[in-house]
């Protein structure tokens, strides 16, 4: 499953620049929009001029941050019959403070994003696929992908473009806004989701 606009209510990434006014954000975020860049481009070049401390965003996202309803539930009743893993283009920074708020126990979980590193002049992001190469797009196909040619039956939660590469060779999807809408225009199979009360109730039909 993804993360942000998924697990969460709305982007992170997009919170944190337009609150701390990151330089040049909104003219990345266009060029990610417009196909120019890939989303994991993005990051790399939005958070690189993200002259913020670790703990002025720590507070930001502590206070503000939103999940979708039923995701505590929703993972507690998963572990016990599947194995769940994020894999999301955010970077760890911001995942790992909100999942910090969740009341359950991450330690089963896996979790693929980003890597960052915070320096004087900015927030270096990396990504890796699974042997450790750095990649720049399709980094949450690169592990779908992965899982699926181990033999893993694969069901897919997301809510955007970047998740539509994983989503198509996914046993079963689960998708919201923008990923739904273009799974709709192209006609291919989906089950339509806005909380996870829904999926709980749907999921262990699936496996």
């Amino acid at each position: 499953m993804d993360f942000d606009n998924t697990i969460s209510l709305g982007h992170i990434s997009e919170k944190l620049h337009q609150h701390f006014q990151t330089p040049h954000w909104t003219e990345i975020l266009n060029n990610y929009k417009s196909n120019v860049i890939s989303v994991e481009e993005s990051n790399i070049l939005s958070f690189k001029n993200c002259l913020v401390h670790y703990e002025q965003i720590k507070n930001y996202i502590e206070s503000n941050i939103e999940f979708r309803d039923g995701i505590e539930d929703f993972i507690n009743d998963l572990k016990n019959f599947a194995k769940l893993k994020i894999v999301s283009s955010g970077v760890d920074f911001w995942l790992s403070i909100a999942l910090d708020k969740l009341q359950i126990n991450l330690n089963k979980i896996e979790i693929m994003c980003g890597k960052s590193t915070f320096t004087s002049s900015g927030i270096n992001v990396q990504y890796f696929d699974s042997i450790g190469k750095s990649i720049r797009k399709n980094f949450k196909f690169h592990y779908t992908k992965k899982f699926k040619e181990q033999g893993y039956k694969i069901i897919y939660i997301g809510d955007s473009e970047s998740d539509l590469n994983s989503a198509l060779i996914s046993d079963y999807v689960f998708a919201t806004d923008e990923l739904q809408k273009i799974l709709e225009s192209e006609q291919i199979n989906f089950l339509p989701f806005q909380d996870f009360k829904s999926i709980n109730h749907k999921i262990k039909e699936l496996l």
